[in-house]
């Protein structure tokens, strides 16, 4: 019997009550669309609960959902969406990042309980590091993942709050190595790939703090719903954004009109906000967070929507007879997206 496992499926701990995808401002509406993602326990060596790494779940086998790039700008948004660390009582969320991720200027957008993960590899350039030394600053942390060998992240050891060592690619005496140098640093050490309770055993003998891995809890995936995104009501509020001067009632009376993105923006600005301050209405949460992070929070929407529908072939088609124009589609192809949902015609059904 495992320990661990008992602890995660007590009866207090078993499910986690449903929740609205709009974080205290009342009514939900109707989607049609849903998205996956999990999340796997990370546990103390006394079985008590650190935290849990987010993971990203493609709804098909296409290969383009295992692109790490889209898939971490997917589980961005997904955060944003569905508050990760609320479906685990406000512990840490691990999320792993690309190069583009560190530097999309998007990982701002999350609550500090977040801790970003640098795999190998990333290239330790100078504008990584910058940007990486920057939200550390502001409070976030970072773990160094498939960590092998020091001499290949020995830049971002300083940076570094925890320290992921993969059990399955490491033997005793390589990790006995790697060890008496990275206990030099003041990095918590998480033993990544338990399968068993004998790595369990050697984890703790051997000075880890943390453990991760099927033997020491499930994985747990979600499916939640997701209010679909009108491109042309995204453009008008960037429109209405990069002007210096601009109705906040007005804007806020767009955004209401987009659930997604007021679901979004009322997330981030209840992150930003004493815990017990709520933020309910779109025209506060302006006040809280600020034209540029609602740009941001609009711009990361429309990719991951846009790279969602354009990579899951499992999703049935869905034409709008609504034209969007060249100015929806210039702004979405400037952000770096490929052709957007509405344009693309090549799994369009004849009938």
């Amino acid at each position: 019997m495992n320990p661990f496992r008992n602890k995660l499926l007590q009866p207090d701990q078993k499910s986690l009550p449903p929740r609205s995808s709009h974080p205290r401002d009342g009514a939900v509406a109707q989607t049609s669309e849903f998205r996956q993602f999990s999340l796997q326990p990370i546990l103390g060596s006394k079985k008590q609960r650190f935290g849990s790494e987010a993971r990203f779940c493609a709804v098909s086998e296409d290969p383009f959902t295992s692109n790490p790039q889209i898939a971490s700008r997917i589980m961005l948004d997904n955060w944003l969406l569905y508050g990760f660390e609320e479906l685990i009582g406000g512990r840490a969320v691990f999320l792993n990042c690309t190069r583009e991720t560190l530097l999309s200027g998007f990982l701002s957008l999350l609550p500090h309980s977040a801790v970003f993960e640098i795999p190998e590899a990333v290239n330790t350039d100078e504008e990584v590091l910058t940007v990486c030394r920057s939200l550390k600053a502001a409070g976030y942390r970072f773990a160094l993942d498939d960590f092998e060998s020091p001499e290949n992240m020995e830049k971002f050891l300083d940076l570094a709050d925890f320290i992921k060592v993969d059990f399955r690619h490491s033997g005793r005496r390589k990790r006995a190595c790697m060890l008496s140098h990275l206990k030099l640093t003041e990095a918590t050490l998480i033993a990544d790939k338990i399968e068993s309770e004998e790595d369990f055993l050697f984890a703790v003998e051997e000075g880890f703090g943390l453990f991760q891995g099927c033997w020491v809890g499930e994985t747990i995936t979600y499916a939640r719903n997701a209010d679909p995104l009108d491109p042309m009501k995204c453009e008008r509020i960037l429109g209405m954004l990069e002007d210096s001067v601009f109705a906040v009632d007005e804007l806020a009376e767009l955004v209401n009109l987009e659930s997604g993105i007021a679901c979004r923006l009322l997330r981030r600005a209840n992150w930003a906000s004493s815990p017990n301050l709520g933020i309910n209405s779109t025209r506060d949460a302006f006040e809280v967070v600020g034209a540029a992070d609602v740009k941001k929070i609009v711009k990361l929407a429309m990719l991951a929507v846009s790279e969602e529908r354009l990579g899951f072939q499992s999703v049935p088609f869905q034409r709008t007879t609504m034209s969007y124009g060249a100015d929806a589609l210039i702004r979405w192809m400037e952000m770096g997206s490929r052709m957007p949902w509405w344009c693309d015609t090549s799994d369009e059904p004849t009938f």
